[in-house]
C-alpha cells in the first residue's frame, strides 16, 4: 500500500514528484481551492515500500498509481508529473486514458538509470560542440 496526502475537494488533481523527493515537496500546491490534491509518495519514497517487481519500469509504477488513486476512490484525475514523475505520469495516461482529465508533464526524466556508453558520448559531444 502506498501513501499519499490529501487536502481540500473539488476536482481530483494528483502531484506526482521527482527522483529524491517525496509527496511533501508539494506542499505548497496542497491548498488549492477547487480542488481534491493527492501528492503520490511513489513506491520507495516516503510513506511507501519498495514495488515488489524488480526492476520496476514506469508501467510497474503507473499500475501502483492506479491501485492508489482506487483507494481514495477517484477514477479520474488531472495528473501532474514532475521529472520522474513526468515519466510514470506519461505511463499512466497511456495504459489508464480513460482516468485522466488533463496531463501535465513538467521537466520529463530521461528515463531510468545510467544511458549507455554510447548515448553519453553523443550527449557529451553536442553539450561540447557549441
Amino acid at each position: 500500500m502506498t501513501g499519499f496526502r490529501e487536502q481540500g475537494s473539488g476536482i481530483p488533481l494528483t502531484l506526482l514528484h521527482g527522483i529524491s523527493s517525496g509527496a511533501a515537496s508539494w506542499h505548497k500546491q496542497m491548498a488549492l481551492p477547487g480542488y481534491r490534491v493527492l501528492a503520490w509518495d511513489m513506491p520507495g519514497y516516503g510513506e511507501s515500500p519498495m514495488l515488489a517487481a524488480a526492476p520496476a519500469d514506469a508501467g510497474d509504477y503507473a499500475d501502483a498509481l492506479a491501485r492508489m488513486l482506487d483507494r481514495a476512490g477517484v477514477e479520474q484525475t488531472i495528473l501532474v508529473g514532475h521529472s520522474l514523475g513526468a515519466l510514470v505520469a506519461a505511463a499512466f495516461a497511456a495504459k489508464y486514458p480513460q482516468r485522466v482529465f488533463y496531463l501535465v508533464l513538467a521537466d520529463v526524466a530521461q528515463g531510468y538509470g545510467q544511458a549507455e556508453a554510447a548515448q553519453r558520448e553523443k550527449v557529451w559531444q553536442g553539450v561540447n560542440s557549441r
